[in-house]
């Protein structure tokens, strides 16, 4: 009887381990991140940037647990010769299940073909990546 117990109690704590929603999820698939462009004051994408001008860099994240989870959204600029131009973030929380839209604004001030690489963390503390790495790359006339 008490190796039936002890097997049934085994069974019940995998059962419960397996069927957390935090455990189904890998780290980096905590939060999705899609959608990256560049776009103007009006909202329009641009693919080719002028000196001087001021564009938005915009990522799509979306909370895919069933909790809420606090994130970071960090969007770094590296130049033609791979020297980070600029980095720049913005934090919040999203609710189960929300989507939002987040933007930094990036002022380019050198011609040359840059990379935009955005990260999405858990805070700037910890560093706790919740999304693969986007990137792209745009160039400035």
């Amino acid at each position: 009887m008490a190796v039936q117990k002890s097997y049934i109690i085994a069974i019940l704590v995998t059962f419960l381990i397996a069927g957390t929603p935090a455990f189904s999820l890998s780290s980096l698939d905590r939060v999705l991140s899609s959608d990256p462009k560049i776009v103007n004051a009006l909202g329009t994408e641009i693919d080719y940037l002028t000196i001087g001008n001021q564009y938005q860099i915009t990522a799509k994240v979306s909370n895919a647990q069933d909790f809420e989870q606090d994130f970071v959204i960090i969007i770094q600029i590296k130049d033609p010769q791979n020297a980070v131009a600029s980095i720049s973030w913005v934090g919040g929380s999203l609710f189960p299940n929300q989507q939002l839209s987040s933007a930094v604004s990036w002022t380019p001030n050198s011609s040359g073909q840059y990379k935009v690489q955005i990260f999405v963390w858990d805070n700037l503390k910890n560093a706790d990546a919740l999304s693969p790495i986007l990137e792209f790359s745009v160039v400035v006339n």
